[in-house]
């Protein structure tokens, strides 16, 4: 545009002249958006209503995102100082696309120019209608055309490696980051407090109560350290549990999950070595009383190389699964809670389960389920494959799944990537999800969290609400959370992303 002429083939014509105008190099030529409007509107139906969800839900975002970061100001001189304000009001519709100008009309030309309206709209700036969510996270009221939800609060994280799911504990989600550990109210996304010594998403776990850090000493015998941390203000509750003989370095120990009074641990015996040789041997699973503070029992173990586990407390049985040391298969083992004593052990063909992360295992009162080349259920008694779902070819797979109330959900990579269900017990298929009109890119890394309303399936770029009556896609909730939680007490989803958090109604 700056050093030659702009290329629209493929525009239409009647829009021509006009997009010609909106590129012009010379910004003085260009015309305002009155003019736009003046062009454009025609006196039926309301250019809000003709864009396409997703496109009109992100502009909603970037319009209203610079009102959730507190501005940083600098003192004002004493004989000019001016009251602050903040606008009472969120932008309506009507400004909001007013703002975009000639972009947003760039925008309509290159989709084709079937979006040529703009109308005005009843929001709350101009009806009296219901004000926008307070706090100091709320996110001023919008509605999405496709019906999508308004958020509840968004935040803003650091976390680029996304190596593990949100911890929920009572009213407080709990979010491992890069470098340190922090806590939110539920309600408004509030930050209640940090903890900069959990550097490590593998030093921190909860049993819905409370949370529990890991920590080392750096010198002299090893010690597994362990605090156990009030979900809403951080600090100790109980004395600091030591476990002596054991690396409780964020390379010597990892956290598995805490369920009835116990909490388990993969460590290795000895102490903190520089030499990284050194720190392959020694490795054992172990479980703690969290009311006596003692060892309950240990259970040694080959090192491979890889973490983390995946683990969940499920009828007396620890469930356990990691990436094997090939990287092309997914380990999978049951112990007795109580004694650590291994029930069995399978090894599944999963060249893709590098990438799954604590949190993501699928598991009801008689399956562990698992994707792959095909979807799979194990049973918990014995290990042994229940039922398996699919061909096994080359040209499908599918991604990590979800159950609830006897379906399994995973995303289906065929024809036509979507969401398919299949029952629990033999793997018989329910639906698969109807084509919506909407072009989606399934992630099959994330696993879909299920709702009475909706099965809500991670997507490129956002959140797709399927209809669990219709079996399509109801709305799209655009953000870059990738891992959600369920807080069905609270009716809310609670997403995390690389750079950003967000919870939303749940249904």
């Amino acid at each position: 545009m700056r050093y030659a002429d702009p290329d629209l083939t493929g525009a239409p014509e009647s829009l021509l002249p006009l997009l010609t105008a909106c590129l012009a190099k010379d910004p003085v030529s260009r015309p305002t958006t009155g003019t736009l409007t003046d062009h454009l509107h025609d006196g039926h139906g309301d250019f809000a209503d003709h864009l396409p969800p997703l496109l009109l839900a992100d502009i909603a975002r970037r319009a209203t995102d610079v009102w959730l970061h507190t501005p940083h100001r600098l003192p004002a001189p004493a004989e000019s100082a001016t009251t602050a304000t903040v606008p009472g009001t969120p932008l309506s519709r009507r400004r909001l696309l007013s703002a975009g100008g000639g972009a947003l009309i760039g925008l309509a030309g290159a989709g084709g120019g079937v979006w040529a309206w703009l109308g005005s709209r009843n929001t709350p700036e101009s009806d009296g209608g219901t004000p926008a969510p307070t706090g100091p996270t709320a996110i001023p009221a919008s509605t999405a055309a496709d019906g999508s939800p308004v958020a509840l609060w968004t935040g803003t994280s650091l976390d680029r490696e996304e190596a593990t799911t949100q911890l929920l504990a009572g009213d407080v989600v709990g979010f491992a980051e890069t470098v340190s550990f922090r806590a939110l109210n539920q309600k408004d996304g509030r930050g209640l407090w940090s903890d900069d010594m959990v550097m490590d998403p593998r030093q921190i776990t909860t049993d819905g109560t409370s949370f529990y850090a890991s920590d080392g000493t750096y010198e002299g015998p090893g010690a597994l350290q362990i605090r156990t941390l009030d979900p809403r203000t951080g600090k100790e509750t109980a004395p600091q549990i030591v476990i002596k003989g054991f690396d409780g370095s964020n390379s010597g120990t990892e956290l598995l999950t805490a369920s009835g009074g116990m909490l388990f641990a993969a460590s290795r015996r000895g102490k903190k070595e520089s030499d990284p040789d050194a720190n392959e041997t020694g490795w054992h699973l172990i479980a703690v009383d969290l009311r006596t503070g003692k060892e309950a029992w240990r259970e040694p173990y080959e090192w491979d190389g890889v973490r983390p586990w995946l683990s969940q407390v499920v009828g007396g049985r620890l469930i356990l699964g990691k990436n094997s040391g090939d990287l092309d298969s997914f380990l999978v083992q049951a112990r007795e809670v109580r004694t650590g004593r291994q029930l069995w052990q399978r090894r599944l063909p999963l060249k893709d389960s590098a990438n799954f992360i604590p949190g993501q295992l699928a598991i009801d009162e008689r399956h562990a389920y698992f994707g792959g080349d095909r979807l799979r259920a194990l049973r918990l008694t014995d290990g042994g494959v229940a039922w398996e779902y699919g061909s096994g070819s080359a040209t499908t797979s599918y991604g990590v799944p979800a159950v609830s109330d006897g379906i399994v959900y995973a995303h289906e990579n065929r024809d036509a990537p979507g969401l398919l269900a299949v029952t629990a017990d033999f793997g018989a298929r329910r639906w698969t999800e109807s084509p919506s009109g909407r072009s989606l890119t399934p992630d099959f890394f994330a696993a879909p969290v299920v709702g009475e309303k909706y099965v809500y399936a991670p997507v490129r770029g956002g959140l797709n609400a399927i209809d669990l009556i219709t079996n399509r896609s109801a709305w799209v909730f655009p953000t870059d959370a990738r891992r959600f939680v369920i807080d069905k007490e609270r009716t809310r989803i609670i997403g995390a992303g690389k750079t950003s958090v967000v919870a939303i109604p749940f249904a």
